[in-house]
């Protein structure tokens, strides 16, 4: 059954799914049911349906579903929060044991794609295998968080903890995918509780008659205009980014949208260059 069990899973990587297999208990579990059935066919499937986009880009073993009802930021910060591998890039410098994930959202959807370090993009759509980037399709026009993400072999044993599951970013508990022999059964629980943004973290800042807030690893300042105290300049510690108006009942923030990045981090300071390359080797 070894001799099998590696041969499958030798199967899987050349199929260009590169989990951490033996980090994953249930997985590992899943891959010598096959192995003792002698059902190539049958782990292939699994493998295909096993990772959406979220998945392979994160290499973890799970889907990552999105929501409407969510925000970019929000889904950003969602992302972070349950993935603390995760973080992001902005105007920082790439690690060692990191590598780049970009991902876009917008109302046709959301998609990951994974950067490796000699510049190429790889991403999967659905239950098809991992193939070479294509382009962004209806997202071209959507905002972008580039993330930062520690390589499998420098992450926790805690995180390499997390179940296979399908997961989605908008619930508190993994949705999880029982093994069973006839296929799959979904469970899932109850909704997350929404992080809090930029805008919910200066409101709060304003309510509490703070003069500053931290927020994505940075100070950000709130200064009265003199001839106007229901105008507000939203500030890092060298120019002006927006302006809040807030006379008790209303609260209005308008920010420089060329200054955005700088508070959201969104997007790194230095270009990504995406290089193409006709075959992957896998």
């Amino acid at each position: 059954m070894d001799l099998k069990y590696e041969e499958f899973k030798e199967f899987i990587k050349k199929l260009g799914f590169d989990v951490d297999i033996e980090s994953y208990t249930r997985l590992k579990e899943t891959i010598k049911y096959y192995a003792q059935n002698d059902d190539i066919h049958g782990l292939q499937h699994f493998f295909q349906q096993l990772q959406n986009c979220g998945g392979y880009a994160l290499q973890i073993p799970i889907c990552i579903f999105s929501g409407n009802n969510y925000t970019f930021e929000e889904q950003v910060f969602r992302i972070m929060e349950l993935y603390p591998f995760v973080r992001l890039l902005s105007d920082t410098e790439l690690k060692d044991n990191e590598y780049i994930v970009k991902f876009r959202s917008g109302k046709t959807g959301h998609h990951f794609i994974r950067v490796d370090e000699k510049g190429y993009v790889t991403d999967k759509h659905e239950s098809n295998f991992p193939s070479e980037f294509q382009g962004w399709g209806t997202l071209e026009n959507d905002p972008e968080a580039v993330f930062a993400v520690m390589k499998q072999e420098y992450r926790s044993s805690d995180v390499k903890d997390l179940p296979q599951c399908n997961r989605d970013m908008f619930l508190n508990d993994d949705a999880y995918y029982e093994i069973e022999e006839d296929g799959y059964k979904d469970i899932r629980t109850k909704q997350a509780i929404k992080p809090l943004t930029f805008s919910d973290r200066l409101q709060e800042a304003y309510n509490n008659r703070q003069s500053s807030l931290f927020y994505q690893g940075k100070t950000f300042y709130l200064k009265i205009n003199k001839n106007d105290p229901e105008l507000i300049y939203i500030c890092n510690d060298r120019e002006v980014l927006g302006e809040l108006c807030a006379d008790g009942n209303e609260f209005i923030l308008e920010l420089n949208e060329e200054k955005k990045n700088i508070i959201f981090g969104f997007q790194p300071s230095k270009p990504i260059k995406i290089k193409e390359k006709n075959n992957l080797d896998y």
